[in-house]
């Protein structure tokens, strides 16, 4: 099954009980799905925690908080992913 996550903030690093338990469902969940991961980081250090999300998920979009044609790219390549596959 294609499953989109949609999350607040960047559950890496695990360093706070609400990280864990998305990192906990996230592993759960990538074992029998597809996880498409959409989630906003708050400054470009982040970015790096991509490669650790694509462990679990087919693809992971990250998105720089505060910036208006980032919700614009947030709904588009959820629209892609929808109507691909």
């Amino acid at each position: 099954m294609k499953v989109i996550w949609i999350s607040s903030e960047c559950p890496y690093p695990a360093n706070t009980g609400g990280r864990i338990v998305v990192m906990k469902k996230l592993e759960y969940f990538s074992q029998n799905n597809e996880i498409y991961f959409f989630c906003v980081v708050d400054d470009d250090d982040e970015y790096k925690y991509r490669i650790d999300l694509l462990k679990y998920c087919k693809e992971v979009h990250l998105y720089k908080r505060n910036k208006g044609a980032a919700l614009f790219k947030l709904i588009k390549d959820l629209l892609y992913v929808y109507l691909d596959g």
